[in-house]
């Protein structure tokens, strides 16, 4: 990995000053060019194979770049040193280079500047960006350059950094009327900002995919990571158990609550509030929580999960509501033998004779007849079947006869889930 500073320079005659970061204990004294400073206090480790590239328009490479480029207002030249014989002077182990890039007063040329910026970029470059000088544009530019190269060349930021001038400006002086001894200007590490747009991105893909893998990325503090890597995988694997149970919800809105607490993290406490807001529906130990499972996998494009937690979500509802008005049955949900009867229960023939009848529903002839005389058997057994070979027809790729078509899978589980949750409404559990 190697390192990259870029920088911009502007056509204005700087004047000198002090440039501390991250405190006055360390500072550069008497610099017109924030570069100077920057390349001492933030690339003091730069090597040989690292590079310092400043971006100029022509103008200011003429004014800037080069020495003796400003003039009085009587046309006389001001001797003074420009940036290269600066960058010079300091016996750089790196290497520095002036790239001419468009003045950028037009949005094809800013797109030109785009792309020149990103082309000295490399594959996993560590990157300190500075935007100090240059067009208005620039701080925008350089979030979206950032956001970008971290995509598609895998770079690290290291800072994004902006010499805060305005503290000068703020004494109603003018910085030529501050004695130089007294110019400090602290420089700024912006990287925080940048990073609160990747925490937006990962708190959009969230909320709207439920996919928590950029916010476990993204946070430093590793349970609330873990929890919620822990969660979304409970969906992706369909852990419907785990999801009834609901611990693993409380556990994720536990930490966001101990984050929230940190002042310092504050502008990330509405964006995390988001996440619990739409986990806060899931309730423990609550029956409910399968079928907001269900509703969670279509709305997230989990249509095999989906399907696979509503046929389960049904063995265990029913198995529930006949246990509730039957107390003599002793169904437990929980238990392999008592899921596996009802769903026997669910999908046999009605015209079956029980002379054929096989595996559990032999194992007790009248609790078998009880259960398939219920009217909760009676209400769901068309939809368990019609999800029960959606399951298995979704489970073998397709490879059976007359397979759906990809939407009509969506499509399906909508219905039945819609129609099911109905039914079960109907129910007191």
């Amino acid at each position: 990995m190697n390192k990259i500073y870029i920088s911009f320079l502007g056509v204005t005659n700087y004047t000198k000053c002090n440039y501390y970061y991250p405190t006055k204990k360390n500072i550069v004294k008497e610099v017109r060019f924030i570069q100077e400073a920057v390349v001492q206090l933030l690339c003091d480790d730069f090597g040989e194979d690292d590079k310092i590239i400043v971006f100029v328009t022509k103008a200011a490479r003429d004014k800037n770049w080069y020495d003796n480029g400003h003039k009085t207002r009587d046309g006389k030249v001001v001797e003074q040193l420009g940036l290269q014989t600066k960058l010079q002077e300091l016996n750089l182990k790196s290497k520095f280079e002036m790239i001419e890039i468009e003045e950028g007063t037009n949005e094809e040329e800013i797109w030109r500047i785009f792309q020149n910026i990103y082309h000295h970029i490399q594959s996993g470059d560590e990157v300190i960006f500075d935007i100090t000088y240059g067009f208005r544009s620039l701080p925008m530019l350089g979030v979206v350059l950032i956001h970008y190269a971290k995509m598609l060349k895998n770079i690290t930021v290291r800072a994004v950094v902006y010499g805060a001038m305005e503290v000068l400006l703020k004494t109603g002086k003018g910085i030529a009327g501050i004695p130089l001894e007294e110019r400090d200007v602290p420089i700024l590490n912006l990287t925080s900002f940048a990073l609160l747009q990747q925490w937006t991105n990962a708190a959009r893909d969230f909320t709207l995919h439920g996919n928590a893998t950029k916010i476990a990325e993204l946070t430093e503090q590793k349970m609330l990571g873990e929890s919620l890597e822990e969660m979304t995988l409970s969906f992706s694997t369909v852990r419907g158990k785990d999801i009834v149970e609901g611990n693993i919800f409380r556990l994720v809105e536990d930490n966001i609550q101990q984050i929230q607490m940190q002042d310092s993290i504050a502008p990330l406490s509405p964006l995390l509030e988001k996440v619990k807001q739409k986990i806060t529906p899931f309730q423990p130990d609550n029956l409910n929580n399968g079928l907001l499972a269900v509703e969670w996998c279509i709305g997230h494009q989990l249509i095999q999960q989906g399907i696979t937690m509503l046929q389960e979500v049904m063995t265990t509802f029913v198995c529930e509501i006949l246990k509730n008005e039957n107390s003599n049955l002793n169904l437990d949900y929980m238990l392999s033998a008592d899921r596996w009867l009802v769903s026997k229960c669910l999908i046999i023939k009605d015209d079956l004779p029980e002379s054929k009848w096989k595996g559990p529903l032999r194992f007790d002839i009248e609790k078998t007849r009880t259960i398939r005389a219920s009217q909760i058997v009676t209400d769901v057994k068309g939809h368990y079947k019609t999800i029960g070979k959606m399951r298995n027809d979704i489970n073998h790729a397709g490879f059976n006869e007359n397979p759906m078509i990809p939407k009509e899978f969506k499509n399906e589980l909508e219905r039945i889930y819609t129609e099911i949750k109905s039914i079960f409404s109907k129910y007191k559990l």
